[in-house]
């Protein structure tokens, strides 16, 4: 993918959840139909495979929060739409030329493998940040707004729309194309690791300087980390990336409102009370119960672990 110059950021997410109010019901009806939402602009005609991207896109006065200057703000969400057509173009004409294989070719000796290999890529490999096959654009949207991810979501949704284009085509040889435990899981409720991955995504948790200095693989592993591990483990290492310093500076105004929030993330009481302890208890100046409220013991381990992921 080419790069392109940073460009504003807008987090628009919060609107989003509000389904009732912005069209979603009707475009997850189409969705539920057709498993995708046709969009023309003048010359093309693409598909959108989330309601939430649909919304984006087709959205003259898209409330959003330019994060960059701090202020609320309305977009054009219809600027963005040559931009995913641009993406979407590339997958398309990417899937062509490495993928793309003649009939004889696909009922083959090296069929399976190749719908092995295909498979593998639509829904195991990470081909960008910490999301998992090309597939992905059918589960998300870009939480944060930028040309540079609606041209990624485009991109992969074109590879995509060729994937499913033929498996639809051959559909004697793709019996078995979507099924493994991973899709299965894809399919029911999200995964703890799933939810965390929104919220850490949505408050910039991958635009930290400490996670920014790692590979993709060694990022999916320090999420790994932080899920796995008991809470303790977990507030240290947010503090040592230096993550609630950031959402103090760029998302909650008081200190309490953050402790919610976090809490919420990992389903724990409603007032923030133990986020709020296992904070305190990292500061050798707190009068904290750190017999119970436990953080301090993992300051050298996070530290240690981190390391080991440079």
């Amino acid at each position: 993918m080419d790069n392109i110059i940073k460009d504003t950021r807008f987090e628009i997410s919060t609107y989003l959840e509000e389904k009732s109010t912005n069209g979603y019901i009707s475009l997850q009806r189409e969705i539920d139909i057709n498993g995708f939402i046709l969009c023309k602009s003048d010359t093309d005609i693409v598909k959108l495979f989330s309601c939430e991207l649909a919304v984006i896109l087709s959205s003259k006065e898209l409330p959003a929060y330019n994060m960059d200057i701090n202020k609320e703000t309305q977009i054009n969400g219809l600027e963005y739409l040559n931009t995913y057509i641009e993406g979407y173009k590339k997958g398309e004409l990417y899937f062509e030329d490495k993928w793309s294989v003649s009939r004889d070719t696909l009922y083959g000796s090296n069929s399976e493998q190749y719908v092995r290999d295909l498979h593998s890529n639509y829904f195991h490999i990470r081909h960008t940040g910490v999301n998992e096959g090309w597939g992905y654009v059918k589960q998300q949207f870009p939480f944060i707004l930028t040309h540079e991810a609606i041209k990624e979501f485009g991109y992969y949704s074109g590879i995509v729309n060729k994937v499913d284009e033929q498996v639809k085509k051959y559909s004697e040889l793709f019996t078995t194309f979507a099924k493994c435990e991973h899709n299965l899981l894809n399919q029911q409720l999200e995964t703890d690791t799933d939810k965390l991955k929104v919220h850490l995504v949505k408050y910039g948790f991958f635009e930290l300087p400490y996670v920014l200095k790692l590979s993709e693989p060694n990022k999916q592993s320090l999420i790994e980390l932080i899920r796995s591990n008991k809470l303790p483990y977990t507030i240290a290492m947010f503090d040592f990336l230096g993550f609630f310093r950031h959402l103090e500076t760029n998302y909650f105004p008081t200190k309490s409102k953050l402790n919610v929030e976090v809490s919420k993330w990992f389903n724990k009481d409603k007032d923030g009370r133990r986020i709020k302890g296992l904070i305190n208890s990292l500061s050798d100046y707190t009068s904290e119960d750190k017999e119970r409220y436990t953080s301090h013991l993992h300051k050298e381990k996070v530290k240690n672990d981190y390391e080991k992921l440079k």
